[in-house]
């Protein structure tokens, strides 16, 4: 997701959505995004979606999860899912 990832953090640098990335490379790296998800209050996101390839949406409100992006879809597409989420 790379690229994809890098592009749509540009296209919303200045509007309300936090972008985090967690890094699953070795144990320390699984541990710190274990940390940082549960500071955000989306430990339960975490443990249900673990892995790679894919941006969850999550509500800021009610934590749930509200689409699951993969590199299936194309940048105008998830910028759209990202922007339907933002005018919830």
């Amino acid at each position: 997701m790379g690229t994809i990832f890098t592009d749509l953090q540009n296209k919303f640098d200045g509007k309300p959505v936090l972008f985090v990335t967690l890094d699953f490379t070795n144990r320390t790296t699984h541990y710190q995004s274990e940390l940082l998800t549960s500071a955000l209050g989306m430990g339960e996101a975490y443990k249900a979606n673990q892995g790679t390839g894919f941006i969850l949406l999550i509500d800021s409100q009610t934590r749930d999860i509200s689409a699951r992006l993969t590199s299936k879809q194309t940048l105008k597409e998830m910028s759209a899912a990202i922007n339907q989420q933002l005018q919830k």
